[in-house]
């Protein structure tokens, strides 16, 4: 990863999932989220400002899916989503 991306936010079990660009006003966010009782799904968006400034921060979305069985843990959701959060800060 680019050392300009830094950490700005820490979640669950302590894994990052927000980062800023050093030099400019650009955030990635992960959010791994149950749409029901067994699956676990994660998404990544890419925000021009920062998401916590405005609830109308409206993100770009450069990632989504879910874990390839209902019993995958959270974890397991976050590193597919943490892989592509950090092939998206590699290029930006």
């Amino acid at each position: 990863m680019k050392r300009d991306w830094i950490e700005v936010d820490r979640g669950v079990n302590g894994q990052p999932f927000l980062w800023r660009k050093n030099s400019v006003s650009r955030y990635v966010m992960i959010d791994v989220f149950n749409p029901d009782t067994v699956k676990r799904c994660y998404s990544v968006f890419f925000f021009a400002d920062d998401p916590y400034l405005s609830e109308e921060s409206n993100g770009e979305l450069i990632g989504v899916g879910c874990a390839d069985t209902p019993d995958a843990a959270w974890s397991f959701a976050y590193e597919r989503a943490r892989k592509i959060a950090e092939e998206y800060m590699e290029k930006n």
